[in-house]
């Protein structure tokens, strides 16, 4: 297997970090002059950083451009299709609409013959109940009528027909539930609702403007020291 070509300039950039990195780790600190030595020493990390910098940016840039440029083009290309299943799928809701509305309308008129025949039913076991009884009483049995009377009645039990409506064509195409929300007042949203971030950014922007002797509402302030 070949070895990988590294590029002039970068074999340069690696030799340079990897000189520095090693000085790092061997540096030792223990009297005014290495500390004096370590402050200029940090100096060369941010050359060599600089060197990087003016290496790596420009091909950086022109990746970005080039990435920017062919992901314009790819969508180009995609949004007709967008557009087109777009078109198909708005075309296709009416149409799932009815048969959606046809199968609940046969569903409800069904149902209506399902309860009509029971309704029916149960007049008719009450009225087999009744002439029962009647029948016990001109009999002169009248406790018998009277247990048939108070006898619960049988539930009935009656099977709806299947619908007879064609069901929504299965598809490939799915869709998905959605809501639009409008804000009508944002002083009325519950704050669960409500995204409030404090602007750190500009917070730091207004303490440094005052070297640090400022007060803010709601903040509480620390000085830190950060090497650069």
């Amino acid at each position: 297997m070949e070895p990988e070509y590294i590029e002039p300039g970068e074999k340069a950039l690696m030799v340079g970090n990897a000189s520095i990195l090693t000085e790092a780790e061997t540096m030792v600190i223990e009297n005014d002059q290495q500390y004096l030595s370590a402050d200029n020493f940090r100096a060369l990390g941010k050359e060599q950083a600089r060197k990087i910098g003016e290496y790596w940016d420009p091909l950086i840039k022109d990746a970005h451009a080039m990435h920017k440029n062919l992901l314009a083009k790819k969508n180009s290309f995609l949004e007709p299709l967008k557009e087109a299943n777009s078109i198909v799928g708005r075309k296709m809701l009416p149409y799932k609409k009815k048969k959606e509305e046809e199968a609940e309308a046969e569903r409800r008129r069904l149902r209506k013959i399902q309860m009509d025949e029971a309704e029916k039913k149960q007049k008719e076991l009450d009225q087999a109940k009744l002439d029962e009884a009647v029948s016990l009483s001109s009999q002169g049995r009248e406790s018998e009528a009277m247990g048939v009377l108070e006898a619960p009645t049988p539930a009935v039990v009656v099977v709806a027909p299947p619908v007879n409506t064609a069901p929504v064509p299965k598809t490939k195409t799915r869709y998905r539930k959605d809501y639009e929300v409008d804000i009508l007042d944002i002083n009325l949203v519950p704050n669960e609702f409500v995204k409030r971030t404090a602007n750190i950014p500009a917070i730091k922007l207004r303490v440094k403007s005052f070297d640090g002797k400022v007060e803010i509402p709601g903040v509480i302030i620390r000085e830190t020291s950060t090497p650069y």
